[in-house]
């Protein structure tokens, strides 16, 4: 009774401190960079649109950090940092209602261009256009919905070595000609719902064809002096799933917890809940697995990770409704 009663407890403090990193999102899109450092990302499912091989885009040596966003400090990033190839990658096609893409952005320099976009299947259009436009170490962000003239952010100056959660909206209107595209950029705390006005947008031209289907994350190359990070990369169609923040249709209880404890740990790994599983992998930071198991119907897995070298590890829980990853360190 005693241990059931600690297990309880241990489980609702662990739930409590990381309830944002421990719940499965309904995201069409994760992609956390957990590569391996200086590989390509055409090497690691991205495929080059444009330019391929000519100064591929490449794993940075680093990831970025942003306090409360699900996808922060897992992995490492995307670098962008010349004039060459442009990459994309795929999710399972949107036809009607909100596209929400979130990642992180942190820039060494100022060049004024587009370096990330939205696309259809085939990347046949580009749409949902971000920018950056300054002088020195100040630029603003731009958003346009094709390749008109871009709207920038205005009264606030946005800086270099800064990281900036950037989440992109792009919303499908029935009808033809006016789709239209939004963006909103956090510099703190993570509203818990989509704010009423977004930074830039919402942009309708009509001039601009809208997408026959979102699909498609792309990532720019377009100057030598181009000095962009790239990470934690995030679509789905609500603002909750891509923003983090959690939310229940029940009760919480210990069954709607899935965590996995002691982190740091050394011999012993379990993961609570893991009936919302259906593969449970455990990676290291080149992207190898480690363990891999499949799980039914239990509430409750222990892995023995003793033959692990001490480091850090990512734990991938994947179910019918989506995937989570999180960071294990192996003492």
């Amino acid at each position: 009774m005693k241990k059931n009663l600690f297990l309880l407890r241990l489980s609702l403090t662990i739930f409590s401190m990381t309830i944002a990193d421990n719940v499965i999102s309904q995201t069409l899109l994760v992609e956390n960079f957990i590569y391996s450092s200086g590989s390509a990302l055409t090497a690691n499912g991205w495929t080059a649109h444009s330019g391929a091989g000519n100064n591929p885009v490449l794993v940075s040596s680093s990831g970025l950090v942003f306090s409360g966003y699900p996808s922060s400090n897992l992995g490492l990033a995307a670098f962008l940092n010349n004039d060459g190839e442009d990459v994309n990658k795929t999710f399972t096609q949107v036809t009607n209602g909100n596209v929400y893409c979130a990642f992180l952005f942190k820039a060494g320099s100022v060049t004024n261009d587009y370096f990330f976009h939205l696309s259809n299947s085939g990347i046949v259009s580009n749409r949902a256009r971000v920018y950056m436009k300054g002088t020195g170490n100040s630029f603003s962000f731009g958003l346009s919905k094709g390749s008109e003239a871009a709207t920038y952010t205005s009264g606030s100056t946005y800086s270099t070595g800064t990281t900036y959660l950037l989440i992109l909206k792009y919303t499908i209107v029935e009808g033809s000609l006016n789709d239209n595209v939004s963006l909103y950029i956090l510099t703190g705390s993570i509203p818990s719902t989509e704010p009423v006005s977004p930074f830039v947008g919402p942009l309708i031209d009509g001039g601009q064809s809208d997408l026959s289907n979102v699909s498609a994350v792309a990532l720019r190359q377009y100057s030598t002096s181009q000095n962009i990070v790239i990470d934690g990369i995030r679509v789905a169609q609500k603002w909750d799933d891509v923003a983090g923040i959690t939310t229940y249709n029940n009760p919480i209880t210990t069954k709607n917890i899935l965590c996995i404890y002691p982190n740091p740990v050394r011999n012993n790994l379990t993961i609570r809940n893991s009936s919302y599983a259906g593969v449970i992998e455990i990676k290291d930071l080149s992207g190898r697995v480690k363990y891999s198991i499949r799980v039914d119907s239990e509430d409750e897995v222990n892995m023995d990770v003793s033959s692990l070298t001490g480091g850090i590890y990512f734990v991938t829980v994947t179910s019918s409704s989506g995937s989570k990853t999180m960071k294990l360190i192996k003492e």
